[in-house]
């Protein structure tokens, strides 16, 4: 997948290709080298006719893993060129040696791989996935509170009527039937598919893995956003408490992939 970044320069926006190749994100380098020279020439007063000798030797002096020859479309057009990844661009910025290297270097590793690491995107949204994620979480888990707290004070309302008063033992096992078969569908709805699926305690599996519990609330979110958004089975917290949800295995195991922890 291909996507334009906009370097932010003093004369404009200038753009460079670039790609998503075994999880990196790769540079054109052609594209790499315009940008420094341009960028170079505004802040230093250099000329920028050494793009093409630039070029050459930032080739050369990549190693295998640091540049990949890959296809792309410019103007309509199939075009191929040299990839760089990251350990790439520090090595064309150093062989540059200029302010406008080191003005990209500083842009590459502060603002574009920050954002592309935890948004899978650059420039960053202006509402964050965790901002949405953390406001479907608690719409979640408030829907979940006051469901209990529903059955919770209906028991009690029919208990103290129970109490003050003489009713008919009829209507008390009519009550107490309701509030059975209120239970018993909430238990249903939750657990509907557990024949199908087995369901796992997401801390569980971070500490059979090896991860860190302080993501603990993130992948929880993360499970929260995957079975909304694909409708499918979990079981749901009766105490309120996020940590007590139940997921499938492909439920956590996709939450992992989307925080880039697998």
């Amino acid at each position: 997948m291909f996507e334009v970044l906009l370097y932010p320069s003093k004369n404009g926006k200038l753009e460079i290709k670039t790609m998503q190749k075994e999880g990196n994100t790769l540079f054109l380098l052609s594209d790499v080298v315009r940008v420094i020279s341009k960028e170079s020439q505004q802040i230093d007063g250099t000329s920028s006719s050494n793009q093409a000798s630039l070029l050459h030797e930032s080739i050369s002096a990549l190693d295998d893993d640091e540049s990949h020859m890959e296809t792309y479309i410019e103007n309509a057009k199939e075009e191929t060129g040299y990839f760089v990844t990251e350990p790439g661009i520090y090595r064309v910025v150093s062989r540059a040696k200029s302010s406008g290297a080191k003005k990209f270097q500083r842009w590459v590793y502060h603002e574009v791989m920050p954002s592309i690491r935890k948004y899978g995107m650059y420039p960053a949204p202006e509402v964050s996935d965790d901002d949405l994620l953390q406001q479907l979480a608690d719409q979640q888990a408030k829907q979940s509170q006051l469901l209990s707290q529903f059955i919770r004070s209906s028991k009690q309302r029919f208990d103290n009527i129970d109490n003050k008063i003489d009713i008919n033992s009829t209507v008390i096992e009519e009550h107490d039937k309701s509030i059975c078969q209120i239970s018993e569908k909430l238990i249903q709805i939750e657990t509907s598919s557990l024949t199908k699926h087995e369901f796992f305690d997401v801390n569980d599996v971070l500490n059979s893995q090896g991860i860190c519990n302080s993501q603990l609330i993130y992948i929880i979110a993360l499970c929260e956003k995957i079975v909304t958004e694909r409708n499918y089975d979990y079981i749901p917290s009766r105490s309120g408490k996020r940590e007590s949800q139940r997921f499938s295995k492909e439920v956590i195991e996709l939450a992992l992939t989307y925080a880039r922890l697998t």
